[in-house]
């Protein structure tokens, strides 16, 4: 993983034995499919191969988890990304975007 975002998670993943990946979302520790699609990032192919034409991913936070991951954001709880069963590292640390951090301040103060 390497942003978080309101709506969507972004971040690379690549299969060396090249069979498919499936990503799974994991909000404190319970697991959900989400939407995520894949695509292309160059330097990710550059460094490992060009062979993993697609490794960027991002999954788009559906209404029904919403509010499960907002309040991980806001109250550092536990986000992952599990693609075949592996973790993946959170290059993030969770740490949500400038719009999110704007919103929760916010918030706060109503």
């Amino acid at each position: 993983m390497e942003r978080l975002e309101q709506n969507e998670i972004h971040g690379w993943v690549i299969n060396r034995e090249h069979t498919e990946l499936n990503i799974v979302l994991r909000i404190d520790s319970v697991s959900y499919q989400a939407p995520y699609s894949w695509h292309e990032r160059a330097d990710v192919s550059a460094s490992v191969g060009s062979e993993f034409i697609l490794p960027g991913f991002t999954i788009t936070i559906p209404d029904a988890l919403s509010d499960a991951y907002t309040s991980a954001l806001q109250n550092d709880k536990s986000i992952e990304v599990i693609a075949n069963n592996k973790v993946l590292v959170n290059r993030n640390k969770t740490a949500p975007s400038s719009e999110l951090i704007t919103k929760k301040a916010k918030a706060i103060k109503h």
